[in-house]
């Protein structure tokens, strides 16, 4: 994906000063403008992401406009999603999860007394927005392990902590994680 420094140089040496041309610029901030009105927040790495596949997908027949680029902005989110859920394994100790993830939002059902679904649906509805991956904290010890509190991808059926999470970024790549 050419940089404004770039595309510049590329015009100044392929074209004459005042030879007539059409194009199509789009930039992160057009990207994230897209996103914003769907109700998608997204990084400037998305965003960037997001122009490369528009970049290296767009139809001339169709062209890039709003809706085409609205396309494109749910497949990076789609794509990112997918990445994340590779790394991220079913059940994690809370030892594993801090050393595992970088940035998330806990979600507690205690929160200005909110009932379990009203919190999940705030839960599914932060993840869906943020191309998250939620976890619940459950009390009770996973089989094999020593941890009295583990993580559960999803939903688990007993959430005694009332503690939820969506798992945005994570440290390190898949297979890098010490048991505990």
């Amino acid at each position: 994906m050419p940089t404004v420094h770039e595309l510049i140089s590329f015009l100044q040496q392929n074209f004459k000063p005042k030879e007539i041309v059409c194009y199509q610029l789009w930039t992160t901030e057009d990207v994230k403008g897209v996103a914003k009105e769907n109700g998608w927040a997204i990084s400037k790495a998305l965003a960037e992401d997001t122009l490369e596949i528009m970049n290296r997908k767009w139809d001339a027949s169709i062209g890039l406009n709003w809706d085409v680029i609205e396309i494109y902005v749910r497949e990076a989110i789609e794509s990112a999603r997918a990445a994340l859920e590779k790394q991220l394994p079913e059940v994690l100790s809370v030892e594993q999860f801090d050393q595992l993830v970088t940035k998330s939002r806990a979600f507690d059902d205690s929160d200005d007394g909110a009932t379990r679904k009203t919190i999940e649906t705030k839960v599914a509805e932060y993840a869906e927005k943020h191309a998250g991956i939620f976890y619940t904290q459950v009390d009770g010890k996973p089989e094999g392990s020593e941890y009295d509190i583990f993580y559960q991808k999803g939903f688990a059926v007993v959430n005694r902590t009332g503690r939820y999470e969506v798992v945005l970024q994570t440290k390190k790549k898949e297979g890098e994680i010490r048991e505990a």
